[in-house]
């Protein structure tokens, strides 16, 4: 389940810190049977020193509600995934890869002695294409970052010796790119992976995703098993060939279009397919305020003027109930 931090490079306290730093979520998401949370965190917003000339990622007024968040969790009896989240920017400049590993290896230094409930996940949704706002990043350099930031992170001992780090794929955590990933020998790595197919039916009527007034149903984008067996063979492959774990750490519908019944065949199916092959999943995401628009939230409100509310619809059948 995500618990929601920022996601705006250049707005690090737009939304969702009031939801990090409030005890309340924690119990409220446990109490629907989650196990864990994920906090995407956005590192690219940085404060620059300029007496130094240098970006420290890992301010204390940017870190000390990253700290509540996770010691909520925890303290909740939940694991929490936290999420090197919105930087669509990195790409194979040199000086790109140095402020990522810098960011990691101050990271890794900040939480070496917190329990093992933490995980860490190294970037998310890098991208291969070179198209605008993101840079091009290959699978070649991702494999070599991805390396080098484990090294960084094991390196400083503790508990970060044996932690859980999670590894993405390039073209935005895509099932695809899991054949061009290489990984260090190392026992405490996954990898996550995204599933919005089909995503016509999944982002429908977000004006962000190019489908505003657009609304369909699954059946007319080819049904659940057309949009979804090419990335669960490829996920299932991965696994059976590597013996790393797979972890589907994002996947949302828009609850507020899509019909009942195509919520429930779609999430369910999702999830059918994890707990057949042993796979943790996430969904994107927890909190929402109202939108005209639709959300993927579980917890948001449907009107203007309502509270946020649970959707029982999506919850009993991720739960498969």
């Amino acid at each position: 389940m995500e618990t929601f931090l920022s996601d705006n490079p250049y707005g690090f306290f737009e939304r969702g810190i009031d939801n990090v730093t409030k005890e309340s979520t924690y119990t409220n998401i446990k109490a629907q049977g989650f196990d864990h949370v994920r906090i995407p965190v956005n590192f690219y917003t940085a404060y620059y020193e300029a007496s130094t000339g240098n970006y420290d990622y890992t301010t204390e007024q940017i870190m000390q509600y990253v700290d509540t968040g996770i010691e909520l969790a925890i303290k909740n009896d939940l694991y929490v995934i936290l999420d090197f989240h919105g930087w669509f920017y990195i790409g194979e400049e040199q000086n790109d890869i140095e402020e990522f590993l810098y960011c990691w290896t101050q990271v890794a230094n900040r939480y070496k002695d917190y329990s093992d409930k933490l995980i860490f996940e190294l970037l998310n949704e890098p991208w291969y294409t070179n198209g605008a706002p993101q840079k091009y990043l290959s699978d070649s350099a991702l494999n070599k970052m991805q390396a080098d930031a484990i090294k960084i992170i094991r390196d400083t001992g503790s508990n970060n010796a044996d932690r859980l780090i999670i590894c993405c794929t390039a073209d935005g955590n895509k099932a695809w790119k899991l054949s061009a990933l290489s990984l260090p020998d190392d026992d405490n790595l996954a990898v996550a992976i995204h599933e919005y197919a089909p995503y016509n039916f999944t982002h429908q009527n977000f004006s962000w995703a190019g489908l505003g007034g657009q609304t369909t149903t699954l059946a007319a984008q080819g049904g659940f098993e057309s949009a979804t067996s090419y990335d669960f063979g490829e996920i299932k492959k991965f696994m059976e060939k590597t013996g790393i774990p797979v972890v589907l750490n994002e996947f949302g519908v828009n609850l507020d279009k899509a019909t009942d019944a195509d919520i429930k065949t779609y999430l369910s199916g999702i999830t059918t397919f994890c707990k057949d092959n042993n796979i943790p999943w996430t969904y994107w995401q927890y909190y929402g305020e109202y939108d005209s628009e639709g959300s993927m939230s579980l917890y948001r409100k449907t009107s203007l003027f309502s509270t946020q509310k649970w959707d029982e619809t999506a919850l009993d059948a991720l739960f498969l109930r």
